[in-house]
């Protein structure tokens, strides 16, 4: 195949880094779903000239999604794991593939254990947790003072539920900022915490009537509101250790 017949996302609007190489996956397709204090995923449409890809070298490995943006050319990125890699059939001369790609404390849903924590605060929990795994990509931005809990337990729990069961029940919530190469997670407690986003402080709404509509602007286009019925009321009884 001459060079000029191999194809490149280099000048496309969005595409994808991998561990495999330049242009070895290419990006066909893109979805993901992001919440406040909950784990995102994103998955990937995929294709490739090489229907032989060795998925041991890309699960669980590291990958970014670059996004130009239309307005001023500015770049965004989506990072995180691989978690799920499958091949899934083939596209005229290319082989077709998805992948799932996650944060890297979804890792933490994967490990469970019984553990006491005792005089510690729930921020100084989460950091031991996270120190116990070897994970740093995260960014303390707590504003307020939080009392030590003299007793704590995680029993049979994965540490991802157990970390966010704890910062939930404190008024903790988390997000993850992303960045070429890497994402971090944001822990905070105040609307501080939240930055404005780069070129655009206040989010424009343009509702796109058709195919047709010029994209001359970045903006979002639906906005659906969702009501559901929740309990007013809840007890919880208290079990004290030392009595």
């Amino acid at each position: 195949m001459a060079v000029s017949d191999r194809f490149t996302q280099q000048n496309r609007l969005i595409s994808l880094a991998s561990p495999l190489g330049k242009d070895k996956l290419l990006l066909r397709s893109f979805f993901g779903e992001e919440r406040m204090s909950r784990l995102y995923g994103f998955q990937l449409g995929l294709l490739s000239e090489d229907n032989t890809v060795d998925h041991a070298k890309i699960i669980g490995q590291n990958v970014t999604v670059r996004l130009k943006l239309v307005e001023d050319g500015a770049e965004r990125f989506f990072n995180g794991y691989v978690s799920r890699f499958a091949q899934t059939g083939s596209d005229g001369r290319f082989a077709t593939y998805t992948a799932e790609v996650v944060p890297w404390l979804w890792f933490l849903t994967r490990t469970t254990d019984c553990r006491i924590f005792q005089n510690m605060t729930v921020p100084a929990i989460v950091e031991q947790v996270f120190a116990t795994f070897g994970l740093s990509d995260y960014e303390n931005r707590l504003q307020r003072a939080y009392t030590p809990w003299e007793y704590c337990v995680q029993y049979r729990e994965t540490a991802c539920n157990f970390v966010m069961r704890l910062m939930e029940q404190e008024g903790i919530f988390f997000f993850f900022r992303h960045e070429n190469g890497k994402h971090v997670l944001v822990i905070g407690d105040a609307p501080s915490v939240h930055k404005p986003v780069p070129g655009q402080p206040v989010v424009r709404f343009r509702h796109v009537a058709g195919p047709g509509d010029a994209l001359d602007q970045d903006y979002v286009h639906d906005w659906q509101p969702t009501f559901e019925y929740r309990p007013g009321k809840w007890a919880l009884n208290e079990y004290y250790f030392e009595t």
